[in-house]
C-alpha cells in the first residue's frame, strides 16, 4: 500500500530579515532563518511561491519532517 505524504503548514508572522530585497538576498536570508528554526538543512527548503513578494511559501523536501540535531 502507498502512504500519502503528510503536509505541515507552518504560518509565521514574525520572521524578518535585514538582507536587501535585491538579487534574491532577502529570500535566501529567509530560507536560512527558517531552516535554522526548523533545524533542517536550508537545501531542504524549496521556495514554492513569493519570489517577488514579502510573503513566501517554502516546501520542506526530503524524508521525515525534522532532523534530530
Amino acid at each position: 500500500t502507498s502512504v500519502d505524504p503528510v503536509k505541515l503548514i507552518l504560518r509565521t508572522t514574525g520572521l524578518a530579515v535585514t538582507a536587501p530585497p535585491e538579487d534574491g538576498r532577502a529570500t535566501e536570508a529567509a530560507r536560512e532563518a527558517l531552516a535554522g528554526a526548523l533545524r533542517v538543512a536550508k537545501t531542504r527548503l524549496t521556495l514554492v511561491r513569493g519570489v517577488k513578494s514579502r510573503d513566501k511559501l517554502f516546501q520542506l523536501d526530503g524524508p521525515g519532517a525534522f532532523s534530530s540535531r
